[in-house]
């Protein structure tokens, strides 16, 4: 029987300092909404629940950017020690607020390319396959937004540090199939990325 994808929930992680560009990403602005906006329109558009957003420094600031949206939203306090722990720390939310969940999707606040179409074919091709893992591949690598399965929520809520889920994808290989994202490479880190990027 193929996983349900009404049971899966979406983790958009935003709680950088964003050092390297001098301001918070996460407020910057596409037309008339935040970058923090966008991304979590994309991943309401996607049409699954829940979605938790993780926050961290800046916090006022950007919680109060997602006020009017169906998302709940989670403080990861120690945000200044990378991806790692704000995936952990989201991750226990799902698993004590969200026992029904049966995956997981992993998306960052900084991928400007990502679609709710995108999102939906993680989703089918986690139908299609049975996959413990479904991820995105780009720059000869696979990463988010990453798809993860229930049996693995355990790995996730136990990550650290600043690799993210890296770790997770690499020791499960063999049950991991991969959907083209060239676009996947496009990330937020500086302002020239911002300028090639997000104009």
């Amino acid at each position: 029987m193929p996983p349900d994808s009404h049971s899966t929930a979406i983790l958009l992680l935003a709680a950088g300092a964003s050092t390297r560009l001098g301001q918070p990403k996460q407020l910057l602005k596409i037309n008339d909404q935040t970058l923090l906006e966008k991304m979590a329109g994309v991943a309401l558009s996607a049409a699954l629940r829940p979605v938790v957003v993780v926050l961290g420094a800046f916090f006022k600031m950007t919680s109060a950017a997602l006020t009017d949206l169906e998302v709940e939203v989670v403080k990861n306090e120690n945000w200044a020690g990378g991806m790692g722990g704000s995936i952990a720390c989201g991750m226990k939310h799902i698993q004590g607020h969200h026992p029904e969940a049966g995956a997981v999707l992993v998306m960052l606040g900084d991928q400007l390319f990502v679609t709710p179409e995108l999102l939906r074919q993680l989703i089918e091709t986690r139908h299609k396959t049975g996959a413990l893992i479904v991820a995105s591949s780009y720059a000869g690598t696979a990463g988010p937004p990453a798809l993860f399965d229930r049996q693995l929520f355990g790995e996730l809520a136990a990550l650290h540090g600043k690799p993210g889920a890296k770790a997770v994808i690499e020791k499960h290989a063999d049950s991991l199939v991969e959907v083209p994202f060239q676009k996947g490479v496009a990330d937020i880190d500086t302002m020239e990325d911002w300028e090639r990027w997000g104009k």
